[in-house]
């Protein structure tokens, strides 16, 4: 039986429009929104990328849009709309990243520093100056909220580390063989066995050869 009792209270809202005005730039539009602040929203992409929206090429198309009764999406004549969920993400996205804003985000997701630049496969310096910065590079801030966006993503590259110095990686460690049998064991003399043992059994063998072909000489 399932335990879940969340009604959706604590679910975000849905973003919803305000108000909607022609941006600086073409294909671009400024989105009020009606819980406070505005984006100005590049287009250029969306269009370009599907057929449907081909007609918005077309400035005077393009510059009849308006939001619906709902502010739910943006809408132009001959049944194209935008919803505004995919208005904002488009908006989250375009909008440069503080250096501040990426630290916060990256307390939100839980990681350190060292954590995030693994999951970057950047140095740890990289991200301490980034977060000094007045703004980040656009590629670090794009990956930075696909992370915040996406907890498989997060998964798939997030690995812990642990608090305090890695193990050295010594000579010795070296010698553990795969197979778990430590190879400096193998080569070690046995019990009672001494360094200079060998040199004084080879120096017996040499005198007792030297006994054998003086007797012979007789």
């Amino acid at each position: 039986m399932s335990t879940n009792t969340d009604t959706g209270a604590n679910l975000p809202k849905a973003p919803r429009i305000a108000k909607l005005r022609p941006g600086s730039a073409p294909l671009t539009l400024r989105v009020t929104w009606k819980a406070g602040g505005t984006d100005e929203v590049d287009f250029t992409g969306l269009i370009a990328r599907h057929p449907a929206l081909a007609a918005l090429v077309d400035l005077d198309v393009f510059g009849t849009a308006r939001p619906d009764d709902w502010g739910a999406s943006v809408v132009w004549p001959g049944e194209i709309d935008i919803g505004a969920a995919q208005l904002k993400t488009l908006a989250d996205y375009q909008r440069p990243m503080s250096g501040a804003a990426l630290a916060e985000l990256r307390a939100e997701l839980g990681v350190s520093q060292q954590e995030l630049s693994d999951m970057l496969g950047v140095a740890r310096r990289t991200i301490q100056g980034h977060e000094a910065a007045e703004e980040v590079p656009i590629w670090l801030g794009l990956l930075a909220r696909a992370f915040a966006t996406d907890a498989d993503l997060v998964a798939a590259r997030f690995r812990p580390r642990r608090a305090g110095r890695p193990p050295k990686f010594t000579a010795r460690a070296k010698l553990t063989g795969a197979s778990g049998v430590n190879a400096e064991k193998a080569t070690q003399r046995p019990a009672g066995v001494g360094r200079g043992d060998g040199k004084r059994k080879r120096r017996v063998e040499l005198d007792d050869r030297s006994d054998e072909a003086e007797g012979r000489g007789r």
